[in-house]
């Protein structure tokens, strides 16, 4: 998960920069199409060109990255903006050197109907980063005794709770059936994201409260530990249910530098 966001820092910043210099020349939807191959990225800014984009003042940058893959998942739907974007006003022609003049809001929203994961989930198993997934140590090794493989992956979607069903096989080659569900939850400063209720059920039989209670201890993401660039990065929304899953994350960049 840490990777993911890692990963999203780099894409805000190519996003929000890529267009400077001489952005009318499609710098941005290039440099992204270069970062993520298969995908078509659409860059919009929206900027008065006479009162506005002269002088580097570009009111809204919207860009869309549709099935662009973080980690071993592509993601269905990715959008991103960012509002009061200033750069010096030779930046904006491919004279001098691009950089914000001020600080600029970016809002990421990800996110997928459940269709749209099935399928990403489906293409991650069948020859890519999950094809050879291998059951996690924790809890679920332990429970098996040891090492062990998953077949037939699956996601479940339920108001407010998001799950995976897979048959595994132990070390002893017995094979059972595993779902796994939890409740995400953004914390009250939404700074984190929480796991609440997680249930694992193995075969006929649930995994014991107390280690579930262990389990769920950690947060799933802290944003603190991420490497977002800017400052006040927090999630702003959070849906789950059987339509799909989305995420909304905001803050604030005051560089392009990706450092």
């Amino acid at each position: 998960m840490i990777e993911f966001f890692t990963t999203l820092g780099a894409v805000v910043v190519l996003a929000v920069g890529a267009f400077v210099p001489g952005f009318v020349g499609g710098n941005a939807e290039r440099a992204l199409a270069e970062r993520f191959p298969g995908t078509r990225p659409q860059v919009r800014v929206e900027a008065d060109p006479f009162l506005e984009l002269p002088w580097g003042h570009l009111p809204r940058v919207t860009v869309d990255l549709d099935g662009a893959e973080f980690g071993p998942l592509a993601i269905p739907d990715f959008d991103l903006e960012a509002t009061n974007v200033r750069v010096p006003p030779g930046a904006v022609w491919g004279r001098g050197r691009p950089e914000l003049l001020a600080p600029a809001d970016v809002r990421v929203r990800l996110g997928g109907t459940a269709d749209a994961w099935r399928a990403s989930l489906a293409r991650a198993m069948s020859g890519g980063a999950l094809a050879d997934m291998e059951m996690p140590k924790s809890p679920l090794g332990m429970v098996m005794g040891g090492k062990g493989d998953m077949a037939g992956l699956e996601i479940t979607l339920e108001p407010g709770r998001l799950g995976l069903k897979a048959e595994i096989t132990g070390k002893t080659g017995a094979k059972l059936p595993m779902s796994f569900s939890f409740a995400p939850t953004v914390s009250e400063d939404g700074r984190q994201l929480t796991m609440r209720e997680p249930r694992v059920m193995i075969g006929n039989q649930a995994l014991p409260a107390a280690l579930m209670g262990l389990a769920s201890a950690a947060p799933l993401l802290d944003l603190a530990d991420t490497r977002l660039p800017g400052r006040d990065w927090k999630f702003t929304s959070l849906a789950v249910g059987p339509e799909g899953v989305w995420v909304e994350v905001t803050g604030v960049i005051e560089t392009l530098s990706s450092k």
